[in-house]
């Protein structure tokens, strides 16, 4: 992700796909969350969501952001509004669904225990790996390696267990 937002939590240009809504959708919002994003609307809209006001406070959902071939509409909008408003638009992060889906898409497609490789293979991932900033767990936290030890040899060697 951190290839894809500048430091202050834009997207950097051409990181976000967007789908236009034909027809738009309109939004049913209480009066809190109309304004939030009234106040966030420049932010929401650097991410890929195209808001249009209409008649009597209607707004209608015109565009919204595509990540990894999966569409983030009204309820990630209005989770990443909340996130603004709770940093008054200090959040220098993504919006919460977008670091979901990219942790999602990671680990998915991640080399998993048990998987076969050969010399070449693991020699990348080691690779790799040096390159991470947090290399011994998986983009949700969870840990990507387990310790091997053979008891036995342990035993014999004289060292208590």
């Amino acid at each position: 992700l951190q290839a894809t937002v500048d430091t202050h939590g834009a997207p950097v240009d051409g990181g976000v796909e967007q789908r236009r809504l034909s027809p738009p959708t309109r939004l049913t919002l209480t009066p809190r969350e109309h304004a939030l994003l009234h106040c966030h609307r420049q932010r929401l809209e650097q991410w890929g969501w195209v808001l249009r006001e209409g008649r009597e406070s209607a707004v209608c959902l015109e565009a919204q952001p595509v990540i990894q071939s999966v569409d983030l509409g009204q309820k990630a909008m209005l989770e990443y509004a909340e996130v603004l408003e709770a940093t008054s638009g200090g959040s220098t992060l993504g919006p919460p669904a977008v670091l979901r889906v990219l942790a999602s898409k990671a680990c998915r497609r991640a080399v998993m225990f048990g998987d076969a490789l050969d010399l070449s293979q693991c020699q990348n991932v080691i690779h790799a790996l040096a390159q991470c900033e947090l290399p011994f767990q998986c983009a949700h936290g969870r840990p990507t390696l387990v310790p091997l030890i053979d008891l036995g040899s342990l035993e014999r060697a004289g060292r208590p267990i």
